[in-house]
């Protein structure tokens, strides 16, 4: 009687533990993502700023093996609180390289490494542009090594201090000190890129040293009263050499007499920007907010065309030849555009090579061979068909990524065109994904490159 009572509440026991592990037990196996799509991203509250970046980000390949090799020069340090591996992982991840990310992925864990290095992230709306700023300025700064300050209680670090300072024959001081360790910077991310300016005297012709200044990213301004719109029409408008008023001028005190206050003579110069160097991952910002004369903002909202493949040969900076204009330097990209580099056919120029051996640049996309005019500007169409014949271009750029706002200047929505997950590392699809936080579905490139672009992400081919 005892062993049948001892089976009924075993066999009680063994139903209810059946029914908690049913009804509060573990789940099943999140959806993996297929591999024609990537995995979404999980809008947390106003997020979408942040979801666009990381999906436009996601298909440049320079960039993911970037942070990669970061994270290997220091897996024996703590990786795991580095902003370059929580990237590295959930980049990987968009891109199907990680059987551990589920889909859709809450990327909360890239904002959490953002607000422990005192970054203020609100739960409001925000900017993908500036968010893409914060997250490269946070890389450099990760990569970049200060010495550590030696306190004056550290003994046994004061007793070492020449082990922690330059050589003699690095850099010597007036008071032949020791001079601490220069902060070492590993290398620069691939969004970093250099602008060249240089002035010159309209007067005498003096030319100032060529200065260069870093960037993250080229915003450009859409000029008013301006009809069709394209990406090469805002380059050339950001290049357009402009006039510098009450510039003090060494070149003309040489041929004047100083004042008596031994000032040199003022002058208006000509500035002229450039391209000093340019990234491995090109990121165009387009300024779509213009302040009205009452003071409110309000958002333009002209479609700007832009190409699948952009040619950036006519905006790097050059050094002339000895035998151009008598031996000087000065800038070279960026010139307005004369009538013989305008008239130039297609039939005259020769092939590329770099296009050649890239077997995914579609054949029905137009490398434009010089800077556009007004009468060149057209709507982006599959059925332009790419010349027999083309210069030799060394600037290619194929686009990547194209992130989208939808909305006014105060109320909005992110989201992102970006190429699909690519079969190898050695080579990009030539399939598109829409993605709007879970939202992902395939499109056509037409519909890519019939969008309102606010940011273009080009990757160097």
């Amino acid at each position: 009687m005892a062993s049948k009572n001892w089976a009924v509440l075993g066999g009680a026991t063994a139903a209810v533990l059946a029914g908690v592990y049913v009804l509060w037990g573990p789940r099943g196996k999140q959806k993996v993502c297929s591999k024609d799509v990537c995995p979404g991203l999980v809008n947390v509250g106003n997020t979408c700023f942040l979801n666009g970046v990381l999906q436009a980000m996601a298909p440049c390949h320079s960039i993911v093996k970037w942070l990669g090799d970061f994270i290997d020069k220091r897996i024996t340090e703590k990786y795991t609180h580095y902003l370059a591996f929580i990237l590295v992982k959930v980049l990987k991840g968009l891109n199907n390289e990680s059987i551990e990310m589920s889909d859709p992925y809450c990327p909360s864990e890239v904002l959490e490494a953002l607000r422990t290095r005192r970054w203020v992230i609100s739960s409001e709306q925000q900017d993908s542009h500036e968010l893409f700023h914060v997250l490269t300025e946070t890389l450099s700064e990760e990569t970049t090594q200060f010495p550590r300050v030696i306190s004056l209680f550290d003994v046994k670090g004061l007793e070492e201090l020449s082990k922690k300072s330059q050589t003699d024959s690095t850099a010597v001081s007036r008071s032949r000190v020791l001079l601490p360790i220069l902060p070492n910077r590993d290398t620069s991310h691939p969004f970093r890129g250099l602008l060249a300016s240089q002035l010159q005297c309209k007067q005498c012709g003096y030319k100032c040293p060529v200065k260069h200044d870093t960037f993250d990213s080229l915003s450009l301004s859409i000029p008013q009263d301006w009809g069709q719109l394209s990406l090469d029409r805002l380059l050339r408008h950001y290049v357009k050499p402009e006039s510098v008023l009450n510039v003090e001028c060494e070149g003309c005190a040489t041929s004047k007499t100083l004042s008596a206050a031994n000032t040199l003579p003022k002058s208006t110069f000509v500035k002229q920007l450039t391209i000093g160097k340019l990234p491995q991952c090109l990121c165009i910002h387009i300024k779509r907010t213009i302040w009205l004369d009452d003071g409110m903002p309000m958002k333009r909202q002209q479609f700007i065309a832009f190409p699948e493949i952009l040619v950036l040969d006519q905006y790097v900076y050059h050094k002339r030849c000895a035998g151009d204009i008598r031996g000087t330097t000065g800038l070279f990209g960026g010139k307005i555009l004369t009538e013989s580099a305008s008239s130039l056919s297609p039939s005259t120029l020769q092939q590329p090579d770099t296009a050649q051996k890239l077997p995914n640049v579609s054949e029905h996309v137009e490398l434009p061979h010089s800077l556009p005019t007004d009468s060149d500007v057209q709507t982006p169409s599959r059925s332009q068909k790419l010349p027999q014949s083309m210069p030799q271009y060394q600037d290619l750029y194929k686009l990547m990524s194209v992130v989208v706002h939808l909305g006014d200047v105060f109320n909005g929505h992110f989201v992102t065109y970006r190429r699909a997950c690519p079969e190898n590392d050695q080579q990009s699809s030539g399939k598109w994904l829409y993605t709007s936080d879970e939202l992902v579905k395939r499109v056509p490139v037409s519909e890519v490159l019939c969008a309102n672009a606010y940011m273009l992400f080009y990757e160097k081919m």
